[in-house]
C-alpha cells in the first residue's frame, strides 16, 4: 500500500537523502530537521532500507486502535447490563 508523503515528510525525505549521498553532514541534517544526529543516523539506515516509507507513521491511512467498534444498539446495552 502506497500513502502519498505529505510536504514535511517530503522535506524530511528530501534532506535524509542528501545526508546519505554525503551533501550533508548529520549534524547539519539534524539542525535543519530539528531532531538528534541520533535520529538522523537512524534515519538514514531505515531509508537506505524502506526508502520514502520509513518516514510515513505506520498507522496512516489505517483506523485508530483506540477507535469504538461498530457494535449495533443492542450489543452495547447486553454489554452494560
Amino acid at each position: 500500500m502506497s500513502v502519498p508523503l505529505t510536504e514535511a515528510e517530503q522535506r524530511k525525505f528530501d534532506v535524509i537523502t542528501l545526508a546519505i549521498q554525503k551533501h550533508l553532514t548529520n549534524k547539519q541534517a539534524a539542525k535543519q530537521l530539528g531532531l538528534s544526529v541520533r535520529q538522523v543516523r537512524r534515519l538514514k539506515g531505515a531509508v537506505r532500507v524502506l526508502g520514502a516509507a520509513a518516514l510515513v507513521h505506520k498507522l496512516k491511512g489505517k483506523p485508530s486502535n483506540h477507535s469504538k467498534k461498530d457494535l449495533s444498539k443492542g450489543e452495547d446495552i447486553s454489554i452494560i447490563v
